[in-house]
């Protein structure tokens, strides 16, 4: 109950930028609807959205893997400010497309 949860949205680069953007927009709200359902005080949940950029893979065959929402829990005291989501980046260090082993 003390951790907040920052969600980020993103997709891949197929289409229009400005749609991607609103559609990693749509996922990350969807999520956090899902936790406030369950119970989740809402004020502990921010959310960002990245569209097309920061992709995991960005090879032609991999491109689905970039369609995600990624999950960062954090004390809201603990330094980090959802406020100043522009330095976030919401990589993961390490994370490989499973496909074509692209960092």
């Amino acid at each position: 109950p003390r951790e907040h949860i920052l969600v980020t949205g993103y997709a891949d680069a197929a289409g229009n930028a400005t749609k991607n953007f609103q559609l990693s927009k749509q996922r990350a709200k969807a999520i956090k609807q899902y936790f406030v359902k369950k119970g989740i005080d809402p004020n502990r949940i921010a959310i960002s959205f990245r569209g097309e950029f920061e992709p995991v893979c960005t090879a032609s065959d991999c491109q689905n893997l970039n369609r995600r929402v990624e999950l960062k829990m954090f004390k809201p005291n603990g330094g980090f400010d959802p406020n100043t989501l522009d330095k976030v980046s919401a990589k993961v260090d390490g994370l490989k497309c499973v496909l074509c082993e692209e960092e």
